[in-house]
């Protein structure tokens, strides 16, 4: 039984997981820690996190107007869409 390999709980890997993600630097486009505030290779300084200045993140994250992810405005457009069909119904 000593012998057996340690468990790894899937909340202790994706910590560790989100913790190595990597972004690239908006400056010098290297690979570095999303949670980084300075690039390890060309030195440029965020106001902030490196993932907040990754042309990669802003291009993937979604969002509409008021920062409200597309995905919410296309469920509520489908509810009212259905809710305008169903009353028209009756």
């Amino acid at each position: 039984m000593d012998d057996d390999p340690p468990i790894l709980k899937f909340d202790e890997h994706c910590d560790a997981a989100a913790e190595d993600t990597r972004v690239r630097c908006p400056k010098c486009r290297k690979r570095i820690f999303m949670h980084a505030t300075q690039c390890e290779y060309c030195g440029i300084h965020f106001e902030g996190e490196a993932w907040e200045f990754s042309p990669s993140i802003r291009q993937n994250s979604r969002t509409a107007p008021f920062g409200i992810p597309g995905w919410v405005l296309a469920v509520v457009a489908t509810i009212v869409l259905v809710a305008l069909l169903l009353s028209m119904l009756l």
